[in-house]
């Protein structure tokens, strides 16, 4: 619980206080000689901790990054794509040439044709 409450850059009377608790139960937390009530981990959930990892040590410390990250597109990439779809497709919906466009981009990801960052990634580029 310290390893927390310092993440979170507070004191264990700012702690009480953000708890509704006192400094003496936060103090007997840190020193394991009471286990935190449900209040206690619910107000250190509501701040951002992880309950799992607190009450384990399992798993990361903080909600944040139980979260999936969303993927990074390469907005070069999929404009160049979008824009092989206008060519090959002239007469064909927004929607359909987007949904082409992605579903190039996709498969050009999965084979390693674009990264995150290049369109073609420095492996592509040096055998070529």
């Amino acid at each position: 619980m310290r390893v927390a409450r310092e993440h979170l850059g507070l004191s264990q009377q700012e702690l009480a206080d953000e708890l509704g608790g006192s400094k003496r139960g936060i103090q007997d937390n840190e020193a394991r000689n009471r286990v935190p009530g449900g209040e206690v981990i619910y107000g250190l959930v509501r701040l951002g901790i992880n309950a799992n990892w607190l009450l384990t040590g399992e798993g990361p410390m903080l909600l944040a990054d139980l979260a999936p990250k969303p993927p990074r597109i390469n907005a070069e990439a999929l404009g160049a794509m979008l824009q092989a779809a206008e060519m090959a497709q002239p007469h064909a919906s927004p929607a359909r040439k987007a949904a082409l466009a992605a579903e190039f981009y996709a498969l050009s990801v999965s084979q390693g044709i674009v990264s995150e960052d290049d369109i073609h990634p420095p492996a592509v580029a040096d055998a070529a």
